[in-house]
């Protein structure tokens, strides 16, 4: 497989992890933020949530970090 076709997939997952963290908070609060509940939630392997980021709180900090990036884009 192409790297940059590689590349793109992986952003794409990633993206969704991150999302999947925001419904996850949404519903279930930052408590309720796990590698598993996010997995399941992005319909991703358990193991990609940990691949992409190496804690909770490296997680919860981007998926933040995008929330207020596209917030800042639509003000």
């Amino acid at each position: 497989m192409d790297d940059v076709v590689r590349r793109q997939r992986g952003e794409i997952r990633r993206d969704a992890i991150l999302r999947a963290t925001w419904d996850v908070m949404l519903r279930d609060g930052v408590r309720g933020v796990r590698h598993r509940a996010v997995a399941l939630e992005a319909d991703v392997p358990l193991s990609a949530t940990t691949y992409y980021f190496k804690d909770i709180h490296d997680l919860l900090a981007d998926a933040l970090t995008l929330y207020a990036k596209e917030v800042m884009e639509n003000i």
